[in-house]
């Protein structure tokens, strides 16, 4: 059902979906309170509100654009997510596979194993958890006064590829290098002093070279993370069953104990 407030000449504004609470001109997102104010506001001033309304409807979409650049931003400089996925959100998802998430993005469980072949919305969707994180703690703002505000503090999200994620840590053997094997394992396992990646997106797991190292430093990493209880989504081509034939049963186990295996 739509609900239509009418506006003379130019400045008519787009119909409101009460559902989605959107205004298509803007592409601003409406509450119900705003809603219910805005029709308040008409019925008492008319056009005189008109114009108030009109700029802060423009401010409110010019706030939403530099907000949604800000996080991309964080996405990609912070965050290490790839450019073809910066747009990822948590909308594009459907509501079969939200309720298949629910035990993660309400924060029951610390991990997801999302497998499948390529092109079904793997990493897209482990993207989009990492732009909900961070918008779910600039949801939580409280304003102490009119010029002091409080954040909360947030998980912030850190994406690398499995192969990406070994190179870096063979990286660390030259001499010239600053960090350690320790130090960068610490960093991924979430048990380091200062950079710590608390929530960590593990991207085509099966992907690199097979090696008696890389399979016991996937399975450390893993393990350690579990033993932390820290949020991990693993992507990967292959099932449970594969990864345990291509690895281990312990490595498979420990997936199982740290996430909810969820196929798209």
């Amino acid at each position: 059902m739509k609900s239509q407030i009418n506006m003379t000449g130019s400045a008519k504004l787009s119909t409101f979906n009460q559902f989605q609470n959107t205004c298509d001109e803007h592409g601003i997102i409406f509450t119900d309170k705003d809603i219910d104010v805005l029709r308040d506001r008409f019925s008492l001033y008319g056009d005189e509100y008109q114009s108030n309304l009109m700029s802060a409807i423009r401010k409110r979409a010019e706030l939403n654009n530099k907000r949604q650049k800000h996080i991309e931003e964080i996405l990609s400089e912070s965050c290490n997510v790839p450019k073809r996925y910066m747009a990822a959100k948590k909308e594009d998802l459907s509501a079969e596979v939200l309720k298949e998430i629910d035990a993660f993005t309400t924060g029951r469980i610390e991990g997801l194993f999302l497998p499948g072949g390529p092109g079904i919305g793997k990493t897209h969707l482990a993207v989009s958890l990492m732009r909900e994180s961070i918008l779910s703690a600039e949801r939580d703002i409280t304003f102490q006064a009119p010029d002091r505000f409080y954040v909360k503090q947030y998980l912030r999200p850190y994406f690398q590829a499995i192969p990406d994620l070994l190179s870096e840590i063979r990286n660390t053997f030259d001499d010239d290098n600053d960090l350690s094997e320790k130090q960068l394992m610490e960093k991924y396992t979430g048990e380091g002093k200062d950079q710590n990646h608390s929530f960590l997106v593990l991207d085509d797991l099966g992907s690199e070279k097979k090696t008696d190292w890389s399979e016991q430093t996937i399975y450390t990493l893993i393990d350690h993370r579990y033993r932390n209880l820290k949020r991990t989504i693993i992507t990967s081509n292959f099932s449970l069953n594969e990864i345990s034939k291509k690895y281990n049963d312990r490595s498979a186990s420990r997936i199982t104990e740290i996430c909810e295996v969820v196929t798209l």
